[in-house]
């Protein structure tokens, strides 16, 4: 999803910032063009030819950072968006406190499987932070939003009881 934007030294230019998706950080574009970035710096390049540094600040909520000034590009989220996409971190230490509590023989093989259910909430994480900062219609993007952990949590009990019957 591209947010188009204006620096105002420079109105000029047609700049858009890609949000993130799922296994992309957020870019710089300039003509619909993804601009290099080097060391976190993203080098536009002026009709003069000098180029000014852009940079991009917290890739959950991105913002722009030109010349110290933080340009906000992304709309704010709801509380509700916040709740949604740090939600399933918590199931992080949930899967660590179930593999201590059945016993240390089985630890490093629960700890695994803790490791597993870590990915899979990091995957619903950044899944879940792609749709609420798509263009969908907000009932759309709050539906979405609410399936993907449930489903995450019914495909990580899935993979693990598999694994488990398998040994």
């Amino acid at each position: 999803m591209d947010y188009p934007f204006t620096l105002p030294d420079h109105p000029d230019l047609n700049l858009a910032l890609r949000a993130c998706r799922i296994l992309a950080d957020p870019k710089i574009l300039k003509d619909g063009v993804p601009l290099s970035r080097t060391n976190g710096i993203y080098a536009v390049t002026l009709a003069d030819g000098s180029t000014l540094d852009l940079k991009i600040k917290n890739t959950l909520i991105p913002k722009i950072k030109h010349a110290g000034q933080v340009i906000d590009v992304v709309p704010k989220p709801s509380g509700f968006w916040i709740v949604e996409v740090y939600a399933p971190i918590v199931m992080i230490p949930v899967g660590v406190i179930m593999a201590r509590s059945w016993g240390h023989v089985l630890f490093l093989l629960l700890l695994v499987i803790a490791a597993f259910i870590g990915a899979c909430s990091g995957l619903a994480l950044r899944t879940a932070v792609v749709i609420l900062n798509s263009r969908m219609q907000p009932l759309t993007r709050y539906a979405l939003a609410l399936i993907i952990p449930p489903l995450t949590i019914v495909a990580c009990t899935i993979v693990v009881n598999l694994a488990l019957k398998l040994m």
